[in-house]
């Protein structure tokens, strides 16, 4: 949809007009489909593992629930982190909508909050269903920045990124490789789909922490 070419005032006001719809008709399957996981009417794709380790899938849209399923957020607040990181995610999404960066891609993503829970719905990328989802990363890490794929493409296309949010590249210690140069943080994940385009996903860390909201006396300066 955002491929569209519009030109004219009217072309754009059609392709907004587009745009806004499918948000909108996306929104309101999610929350159906949302109500239906926790209520119990979609059964899980894996329903021998854990209910925090479950994911669904329904009307094409894939729904997962905002537990630290992995352990990965064990350090800095189990679940609840988990549950403040969806938020920046979805915040990462919008923030990348915005940018309308050629080439990049987003998921259509929606966060609903339903009986205690917090579900988060996605659309899903062409073929990945059809592949190893750990496979299919060409860029960013898995696991913590232990080991880190680059991508040219996807390199040149977060630098776009980064350059609209004056957010300056890094050197990062990819192990064996030796130092990369990464223009995002290493939990942003680049998957290629089978239709060609480049996704950017997990965008929770889209934006370096603010020093003003560090807990380390370091980064915080007196009261007064």
């Amino acid at each position: 949809m955002r491929e569209i070419v519009a030109s004219s005032p009217s072309q754009k006001l059609a392709k907004d007009r587009s745009l806004f719809k499918t948000h909108t008709d996306f929104i309101q399957s999610a929350t159906r489909g949302a109500v239906a996981v926790i209520d119990g009417y979609i059964p899980p794709l894996n329903p021998a593992d854990e209910e925090k380790y479950q994911l669904f899938l329904w009307n094409n849209i894939f729904f997962s629930l905002t537990f630290d399923g992995r352990d990965y957020y064990k350090d800095v607040g189990g679940d609840e982190a988990a549950y403040a990181a969806a938020a920046g995610d979805l915040h990462g999404v919008s923030v990348l909508e915005k940018l309308e960066v050629k080439g990049l891609h987003t998921l259509g993503t929606a966060l609903i909050d339903y009986r205690g829970y917090r579900i988060m719905a996605q659309s899903i990328i062409p073929g990945l269903l059809q592949r190893d989802h750990e496979s299919s990363v060409v860029y960013g890490s898995l696991d913590n920045g232990k080991t880190i794929n680059t991508n040219e493409k996807f390199t040149e296309l977060m630098q776009k990124v980064g350059s609209d949010l004056h957010i300056r590249q890094h050197k990062i210690d990819n192990g064996k490789d030796g130092e990369c140069v990464m223009p995002s943080s290493v939990e942003v994940k680049g998957i290629v789909g089978t239709d060609g385009r480049h996704y950017a996903l997990d965008l929770f860390r889209v934006f370096p922490p603010d020093a003003n909201y560090m807990d380390s006396p370091d980064f915080l300066e007196p009261a007064g």
